[in-house]
C-alpha cells in the first residue's frame, strides 16, 4: 500500500477519522499517526505466536521470521513466545463469515448481471447459500469468542507478531483454484476475526526474489494514546488538552488492557522481586521507580 511503514502512517492520518455516512464508522479523536512512526520500540513487549506458522514456513520465510525476531530484540523490543488459539479456528470462523456475507451482499447483482463477476467470484459467493443461518450465528458467537481469548493471550503485551504468509507470494495463474482456501489456514485471518489493527512489515527476499514479510497487530484504538519510552508524546498531549477542564484533575491509564492492582497483588503473594520491578513490566523502569517511592506502602 505504500513504500514505508512512515508512508503508511500519514496516509491512515489522512483516511482516519468518523464518517457520518457510515453507521458502522466508531466516533474517536483524530491520532498523528506519522509522529507516531517516529517513536521507539524499545520497552515494547511482543506475544510472538510462533504457533500459527511453525512447521509450515518455506525455509526462506522461517529464516526471515527467525531474522526478525532478532532485529526487533536488538532493538530494545522484548519479543516472547506465548500461545493464542489455534489458526484454523480463526480460519474456519472467518471463512463462514465471508462466504455468508459476500452471497448476501452480491446474491442480487450476481443473479441480475453475471457478466460483472469472474466464474472464480461466482462460484465463492454461490457457496454461502449453503451456510444456514444457524452456522452463520454460531460463527458470529464463535468469533466474540476467539476476540476475548485473543485479548486474554496478550495481556501484558502491546502487540502480537506472526507471519503474514507461508512462503513467497503465490503466482497468478489461470485457472485458479476455486476454493483455493480450503487449503492451509490464512495466517492474516485471525485479524480479520477479532477486528485487531494490523501491519505487513517486509523480512527479507526469498531466493525467486519475491519479498517475504511478517505482521504486527496491535489492540482496537490503541492508536488513540501514543505512549513512548519516555512518557507522553505530544499529540498525545494535545488530544488529552482538548477534553480538559481547568481546575480538574488529569487521570491516565498507561496500561488499559491490564487489571494491575490483581497483578501487583498476584506478584506480592508469589514472587519475592520488588514491586517496583514488577511494575517495569507495563510502564518504564523510572516511572516504576519513582511511583514506589511515592507510594512506599
Amino acid at each position: 500500500m505504500a513504500w514505508t511503514v512512515e508512508d503508511n502512517a500519514l496516509m491512515l492520518e489522512v483516511l482516519a477519522g468518523h464518517d457520518p455516512n457510515d453507521q458502522a464508522s466508531a466516533r474517536a479523536p483524530k491520532v498523528a499517526y506519522g509522529a507516531a512512526a517516529q517513536r521507539p520500540i524499545k520497552g515494547m513487549r511482543i506475544a510472538l505466536a510462533r504457533t500459527w506458522y511453525e512447521g509450515g514456513l518455506s525455509a526462506d520465510m522461517a529464516s526471515g521470521m527467525d531474522e526478525a525476531v532478532r532485529v526487533l530484540r536488538d532493538l530494545g523490543a522484548t519479543v516472547d513466545e506465548v500461545v493464542f488459539p489455534d489458526i484454523r479456528d480463526y480460519h474456519i470462523c472467518g471463512r463462514v463469515i465471508i462466504t455468508t456475507e459476500a452471497h448476501a451482499i452480491h446474491r442480487q447483482e450476481v443473479i441480475e448481471t453475471p457478466e460483472k463477476f469472474g466464474y472464480t467470484t461466482r462460484r465463492r459467493f454461490q457457496l454461502g447459500a449453503f451456510i444456514s443461518a444457524e452456522q452463520y450465528l454460531s460463527a458470529l458467537r464463535f468469533r466474540r469468542k476467539l476476540t476475548v481469548d485473543t485479548r486474554a493471550a496478550m495481556r501484558g503485551y502491546d502487540l502480537v507478531m506472526t507471519a503474514n504468509q507461508w512462503g513467497p507470494p503465490e503466482a497468478f495463474e489461470e485457472p485458479q483454484a476455486i476454493f483455493h482456501f480450503l487449503g492451509k489456514p490464512s495466517l492474516t485471518m485471525p485479524f480479520n476475526v477479532t477486528g485487531q489493527p494490523a501491519l505487513t512489515v517486509c523480512c527479507g527476499f526469498g531466493s525467486d526474489g519475491f519479498p517475504l514479510s511478517f505482521q504486527l497487530a496491535g489492540r482496537a484504538f490503541d492508536e488513540a494514546l501514543l505512549f513512548t519510552h519516555r512518557g507522553l508524546s505530544g499529540p498525545a498531549i494535545l488530544q488529552i488538552s482538548s477534553y480538559w477542564q481547568p481546575g480538574t484533575d488529569v487521570r491516565i491509564n498507561l496500561v488499559p488492557q491490564v487489571d494491575l492492582q490483581d497483578e501487583l497483588a498476584q506478584a506480592k503473594a508469589h514472587s519475592k522481586k520488588r514491586i517496583a520491578n514488577e511494575l517495569a513490566r507495563w510502564v518504564p523502569t523510572r516511572l516504576a521507580d519513582a511511583w514506589c517511592e511515592q507510594n512506599p506502602a
